[in-house]
């Protein structure tokens, strides 16, 4: 079946970069998991995900449904 059934073209970007990432850390070159892991972790010190917050109004018409 796969992960992605769709690539968004505003987030392509994103997906090369996390292929790249596990084709540059692949098992073959050395790089087991628990390195990988590592790596990612490291990687992402510093940085935020953010969300945008929903919408009052479009939740409470939801919880409504």
């Amino acid at each position: 079946m796969g992960s992605f059934h769709s690539v968004s073209e505003q987030h392509l970007g994103r997906y090369v970069d996390e292929f790249a990432f596990r084709w540059d850390t692949r098992s073959s070159l050395g790089i087991e998991d628990a390195e990988r892991a590592r790596m990612m972790v490291k990687g992402a010190i510093g940085k935020r995900l953010t969300y945008r917050q929903p919408d009052k109004t479009q939740e409470g018409e939801a919880q409504a449904n």
